[in-house]
């Protein structure tokens, strides 16, 4: 398994966690030349490669439309949507190579609806919705499938880059889902683990929505009234 991402510290502690299997590599998913350095590495001590998950992903403090400089909306689009597709890309031989393979794309439910104050990270997963599709199109006669994760809310840094929510941001969270609880990284995995496998083999092109229920309609809480009740 390899590990690529920006944050080396977090990228070495999960190498040691997870044993000889796996190795880490310092990559920054909006650099061309980092792609092109891992493809390295990649076909000289690897020459294969089977499954691709595109997890890179920043949001910065929700700011109005009016309000964001275009280096604010850049960096966001320059990481989620940029990283995404040279990551993409630079996989892409590999994959062929071993005529099969995964490549798993996370997305999220502001790739489905628009969120205020959101703008750079909605545009950007709008997008990688949209190149999943294309890249489905393209790679699916090479045995190769692409789809796309959806995320809701899910507790991670990025979701409270701040520290702690509090128990009332957590209640507030839980209470307005329909399962009753806030998403965890581990449900997001699950999903990820079951594109990667064959049992998706006829999985191609598709969004995979993990939110609990937040997107199939108007959710009452249990203990209020409905929006038609007076």
């Amino acid at each position: 398994v390899i590990l690529a991402d920006i944050n080396e510290k977090k990228g070495l502690k999960l190498e040691k966690e997870l044993g000889d299997a796996t190795k880490f590599f310092k990559l920054d998913v909006s650099s061309e030349n980092n792609w092109k350095d891992l493809k390295k590495e990649i076909d000289s001590n690897y020459n294969l490669l089977d499954i691709l998950i595109c997890n890179a992903g920043i949001s910065p403090a929700p700011k109005n439309i009016e309000d964001l400089k275009l280096s604010e909306y850049m960096k966001v689009i320059n990481t989620n949507q940029i990283g995404t597709f040279l990551g993409i890309q630079a996989c892409i031989p590999f994959l062929k190579k071993a005529k099969s393979g995964s490549i798993i794309t996370i997305s999220s439910t502001a790739g489905l609806n628009g969120v205020t104050g959101l703008a750079p990270y909605a545009s950007s997963k709008f997008a990688i919705r949209a190149l999943t599709k294309v890249a489905s199109l393209e790679l699916g006669r090479y045995g190769i499938r692409i789809n796309s994760i959806l995320p809701g809310p899910i507790d991670t840094e990025m979701l409270r880059p701040a520290g702690d929510w509090g128990v009332d941001m957590r209640e507030a969270l839980s209470s307005s889902n329909p399962t009753g609880r806030i998403g965890t990284p581990t449900d997001v995995a699950e999903m990820a683990a079951f594109l990667a496998s064959d049992v998706s083999s006829f999985c191609n092109g598709a969004d995979f929505v993990v939110d609990g229920g937040v997107l199939a309609g108007t959710f009452s809480p249990p203990d209020t009234k409905s929006p038609w009740e007076n």
